[in-house]
């Protein structure tokens, strides 16, 4: 459903958008109260306060071709600030009708080779800002 990005109190969110007949019934997101017309379902892919770094990465997604169709999914609860966004507990899970239904990803070969290139560049880039300047003290 393409890529976007937010910022909230100057920290950015980088999101693949996410589509789905059944978010509109389970949405619920007390920090931010949204009517179901208005739900914007994403996975979030890169979170930064550096804006730069935030349009590197939402640049890359918008022009890659990705497309993920998953029955195996797990919806937990995220609120704004939390540190830990994937859980600590592992999923072991099977979902209903594994044996039926198999999901499909489809990423063009070019664009995992491309974001570990940019994954090194926000690094570098992350090491260069964190870096003291001449003349500071």
């Amino acid at each position: 459903m393409g890529a976007g990005y937010f910022s909230i109190d100057g920290h950015f969110s980088v999101f693949l958008r996410a589509e789905s007949a059944v978010f509109r019934h389970l949405w619920w997101k007390p920090d931010f109260p949204t009517p179901p017309d208005e739900i914007q379902p994403h996975l979030t892919m890169f979170e930064s306060t550096d804006r730069t770094s935030v349009h590197m990465a939402f640049n890359l997604l918008k022009a890659s071709r990705i497309s993920i169709l998953t029955y195996a999914v797990q919806l937990s609860v995220y609120t704004t600030g939390q540190g830990d966004l994937f859980g600590t507990r592992a999923v072991d899970v099977t979902p209903p009708n594994a044996g039926v239904r198999r999901d499909i990803v489809a990423i063009d070969p070019e664009v995992l080779p491309a974001a570990r290139e940019l994954g090194v560049r926000l690094a570098a880039r992350r090491e260069e800002l964190q870096r003291p300047k001449p003349g500071d003290s």
